[in-house]
């Protein structure tokens, strides 16, 4: 019975990743997306967390639940990187607020990219290169 519960909540889970990521890559923003799958933010920011990649992918590969890494990395190169990217771009003679609301990165994933930023630049080894290391620079 117990094993039953459990494969039923992983493939509801999967579904609800496979759907957001579906929604993301039709072009829906992140909260249209979460609509799309009728999923909440805790979901998201749960399985989606970027800074827990290492954490989710390993447990997953335990599991047999490959994948659901597919999605994460969906997630990243769907709407992380470009939108990343679309807020440098829009930043240019902009506020950080209106280049975050004109590229439509969601403030909690732009706080986390930040953040990033500030442990890749006390790296010794640090990609002096990247766009998140100029942009950390500038603004820290």
């Amino acid at each position: 019975k117990y094993t039953f519960v459990r494969e039923f909540n992983a493939k509801n889970r999967e579904i609800e990743m496979k759907l957001f990521t579906e929604g993301l890559s039709g072009g829906l923003n992140k909260k249209e997306a979460m609509e799309y799958a009728d999923t909440n933010s805790e979901f998201v920011d749960k399985y989606f967390n970027l800074e827990q990649e290492d954490y989710w992918t390993q447990r997953w590969k335990r599991l047999g639940q490959t994948q659901n890494t597919e999605y994460l990395k969906s997630f990243k190169n769907i709407y992380f990187i470009p939108k990343t990217k679309e807020f440098l771009e829009k930043l240019n003679g902009n506020s950080i607020k209106s280049a975050l609301e004109e590229s439509d990165f969601d403030e909690d994933d732009f706080n986390s990219w930040y953040d990033s930023g500030q442990k890749e630049f006390l790296k010794y080894d640090a990609n002096l290169k990247s766009d998140l290391l100029k942009f950390y620079t500038q603004t820290k």
